[in-house]
């Protein structure tokens, strides 16, 4: 599986910053929950922006 980098935006307080650092303490998603994005993702987005990376 190809790296995923992305900004979360609109961060305007300390504590929205910790929250979305405390997300990296998350146990992964299940492998379901991937396969469903990962369809959404090559049927709805894929076409529109995967030939900018």
């Amino acid at each position: 599986m190809k790296a995923v980098t992305c900004a979360i935006p609109g961060a305007k307080r300390p504590e929205q910053v910790a929250d979305n650092c405390a997300a990296s303490d998350l146990p992964p998603l299940p492998d379901q929950t991937i396969e469903a994005i990962r369809g959404i993702y090559d049927t709805k987005i894929r076409a529109g922006v995967d030939q900018r990376w």
